[in-house]
């Protein structure tokens, strides 16, 4: 996805008057204005003046250029937001780590090679995004951010999640896709608080039974992996709604998924099924996704996103007529 500045658009001067006013604004003590968003002004550089708005609670600077902030943004102690996505930052100033009461820090779409020390301090942080980054190693503290509840460093190069995330009970939200994980760790069906977990674009070859213990999961995404099985204690996750398993190596499905009494969306495509896998017959109330064209399903469809596969029992424009026909075809011919 293009960064918002990678764009092909003609050079604007940054917007310096539009920020004073803005900084002005929350300046004044009656009525105090604890917001102030600074995104999309093209920005090189943010002035020191902002680190004397000491009651200020959520500053953004999203979608500019900057390199660097204030060295005494961490001035900012009553700060419970801070949105810094998409510039051309690589580090936090050492005054960061007095934020602390930050609960939500956006990183998305810079240039950070590793997730700041500063960081380490904010222990009241419960939303830490960091996609679209050059991280490569997550440091075993992040485990120590009790509160979290949506870890989201999708985009980067990590290649294992530490150990230190099974400490983290509170987590609802953990989002990696498009990274380099090759396995899902045991831990993770600990997180008993679980309920959207996405891992798309990674290198996992194996879906762990240990995974099936976060019953609270009712979205999870696997797609584009390596993952050849499925085990058959998935179906202990009853509050499914999504599981999605796109672009990997399954050739059969396990009887369990009739457990999945919510589920309204479950992706197949592009996998290894060679025959209509006959379990699906038994979902109720379920249509393929080839019936609906160019069109998309409506919310609550319940849908088999099954296009894609080398199926050589059922004929293409029987598949493209619906499950009936398919089970219809199948009765006949077997």
């Amino acid at each position: 996805m293009p960064r918002p500045f990678d764009l092909d658009i003609p050079f604007k001067e940054p917007q310096t008057d539009v920020m004073w006013q803005k900084i002005e604004q929350a300046r004044q003590p009656e009525p105090f204005c604890p917001i102030l968003d600074l995104d999309c002004l093209d920005l090189t550089e943010l002035p020191e003046e902002i680190t004397t708005l000491e009651g200020l609670q959520w500053l953004s600077a999203s979608m500019n250029q900057l390199t660097e902030l204030p060295a005494n943004i961490g001035n900012l102690t009553n700060l419970k937001i801070l949105d810094l996505c998409y510039n051309e930052l690589k580090k936090l100033p050492e005054s960061a780590e007095k934020l602390t009461e930050i609960s939500t820090l956006k990183l998305s779409g810079n240039k950070f090679r590793t997730l700041p020390v500063s960081v380490k301090k904010m222990k009241q942080l419960r939303c830490l995004r960091l996609q679209q980054n050059k991280v490569k190693v997550l440091p075993d503290w992040v485990g120590h951010l009790s509160e979290l509840r949506e870890l989201d460093f999708s985009a980067n190069a990590i290649s294992r999640l530490p150990d230190s995330i099974s400490q983290l009970k509170e987590l609802v939200t953990l989002v990696a896709f498009c990274n380099k994980l090759d396995e899902i760790p045991d831990w993770l069906g600990n997180l008993s608080n679980l309920k959207w977990v996405n891992l798309d674009g990674n290198e996992i070859g194996q879906f762990p039974e240990s995974l099936c213990k976060a019953r609270e999961i009712y979205l999870l995404t696997l797609t584009s992996n390596q993952i050849t099985v499925l085990p058959n204690q998935i179906g202990k996750l009853r509050k499914m709604i999504s599981l999605m398993f796109d672009d990997n190596q399954l050739t059969e499905l396990p009887d369990s998924i009739l457990k999945f009494r919510r589920l309204r969306r479950l992706g197949l495509r592009n996998n290894h099924f060679t025959r209509f896998p006959r379990i699906l017959l038994k979902l109720p109330d379920f249509e393929l996704d080839l019936i609906y064209g160019e069109k998309q399903p409506e919310y609550d469809d319940k849908v088999v996103f099954i296009k894609g596969n080398p199926i050589e029992d059922v004929p293409i424009e029987v598949l493209q007529q619906g499950m009936e026909a398919v089970r219809q075809y199948l009765a006949v011919s077997h």
